[in-house]
């Protein structure tokens, strides 16, 4: 149940370590013990504002032997098994927005059981814990294997702001593939929610130093009014401490509505401008008829 040393990327010890191939379990269909191989597989590689863990110890779920048994929903093989962040293998990469470091000191003995999603790795001051939870049911992260499925889900939800939003700011697509792959170079982190394997709607976090934005929010129009965007957005909100953000069309009221259902509120017109212009990179068109709303931890 234990594995070796969990440690970020861009350490001295991991840059002197030729990285290739670790160790890990991989199964290729639902089955017994048996159908778990131990394996070569290529280290992960993290993208522009991710870091790569080595993993130390970690704790099994139950959920895990659900998978093994055929008993999980929307996932596909083959697939390396895991829950508690890191799963059956040496290496993991996670958002850094995610890693959030807690000093502690039990031995790998009592963190592998520990039934929280934790990676952990030793530093010279001790032992610390990076918090990287990616075990919510249906929602996982995005990758660049997903982009076609984001550009579809963003684009047929956006049709709801066809003929409500300013007709100078709506073009087709709403939202060009272009434009979403500069989205990801800038820092943000989209997760998608999965249903029988397909992805039917997304969110994005964004890291911009004092506070969090959430970013491009959108699910399937026949998806709607299923809960889908809640659970992504208690799911985003879990990842930060930090204040977070929320831009939209000043005419796009059901998404003002559900905002302020889950706690946010509007901000005034002059703060709202001087935050879309400090922490977004949007055209003053854009500014001119958005809005920001703010979790309550924001403190003007």
């Amino acid at each position: 149940m234990q594995r070796s040393c969990a440690e970020l990327i861009g350490s001295k010890e991991e840059e002197n370590i030729e990285l290739r191939t670790m160790k890990a379990i991989q199964l290729d269909a639902p089955g017994p013990p048996q159908a778990l191989h131990l394996r070569d597989l290529p280290i992960p590689q993290p993208i522009a504002g991710w870091v790569r863990i080595r993993v130390e110890a970690f704790g099994l779920n139950r959920s895990e032997l659900h998978l093994r048994l055929g008993l999980a929903e929307g996932v596909t093989f083959p697939r390396v098994p895991g829950m508690e962040c890191a799963g059956y293998a040496e290496y993991t990469v996670v958002p850094a927005s995610q890693v959030i470091p807690i000093r502690t000191g039990p031995p790998w003995e009592v963190v592998g059981v520990t039934q929280l999603s934790l990676a952990t790795r030793r530093g010279r001051n001790g032992w610390k814990w990076y918090r990287a939870d990616v075990s919510a049911t249906n929602i996982r992260l995005c990758t660049a294997a997903d982009l076609p499925a984001l550009f579809s889900i963003v684009n047929d939800a956006a049709q709801a702001y066809k003929s409500v939003i300013p007709a100078d700011c709506w073009h087709e697509p709403y939202m060009p593939l272009d434009e979403l792959k500069q989205g990801i170079r800038d820092g943000i982190v989209f997760w998608g929610y999965e249903t029988g394997g397909e992805l039917v709607g997304l969110m994005g976090i964004q890291d911009r130093g004092e506070v969090s934005l959430i970013r491009h929010a959108y699910v399937q129009t026949a998806q709607r009014r299923k809960g889908i965007g809640e659970k992504l957005l208690r799911r985003l909100e879990g990842m930060t401490a930090k204040p977070i953000l929320i831009g939209t069309w000043s005419a796009a009221a059901w998404a003002i509505r559900f905002y302020e259902k889950n706690g946010y509120r509007a901000l005034s017109r002059p703060e709202t401008e001087r935050l879309l212009r400090e922490y977004w990179s949007i055209p003053e068109r854009q500014i001119e008829t958005s809005v920001v709303l703010a979790s309550a931890r924001w403190k003007p």
